[in-house]
C-alpha cells in the first residue's frame, strides 16, 4: 500500500472504517467485487458521470466542492423538470413530483 500523505497506519484505519477491511482476505474480497462490478450503484455511476463531464468541460482537475455542487444542482434541476407536465405526441403527460424530503435525501446521499 503506497503512502498517500497520511501514512500506512492512517490508510489501514480508513480501509477498516470505510470498507470494513482488516486483513488481506477482506482486501482481496473487496477488490474482486470491485473488479467484477458487484458493488456498482446508480448513485456511484451518476456522480462519476458528473465528474467525467466536468473534467471534460474544464479540461483538468475538478475540485471536490465544484463536483458536489454540480451533482446537487443536477438532482434539483431533474426534480424540478419532472414536476412539470410535458406535451408529448400522445398528449399531456402527468408530472412526477418528488417530495422535498426525497430530494434532500438524494442530495445528501450524493454529497
Amino acid at each position: 500500500m503506497a503512502y498517500h500523505g497520511g501514512g500506512v497506519r492512517n490508510e489501514r484505519r480508513r480501509l477498516e472504517e470505510w470498507w470494513g477491511i482488516t486483513a488481506r482476505e477482506g482486501w482481496l474480497s473487496v477488490l474482486g467485487r470491485l473488479l467484477n462490478a458487484d458493488m456498482v450503484s446508480d448513485v456511484w455511476e451518476f456522480v462519476l458521470q458528473v465528474r467525467h463531464s466536468l473534467a471534460r468541460d474544464y479540461a483538468g482537475p475538478v475540485s471536490l466542492e465544484h463536483w458536489r455542487d454540480t451533482a446537487e444542482g443536477v438532482i434539483r434541476a431533474r426534480a424540478e423538470a419532472a414536476a412539470q407536465p410535458r406535451l408529448t405526441p400522445g398528449g399531456v403527460s402527468a408530472s412526477r413530483t418528488s417530495s422535498p424530503a426525497a430530494v434532500e435525501s438524494r442530495v445528501a446521499g450524493v454529497r
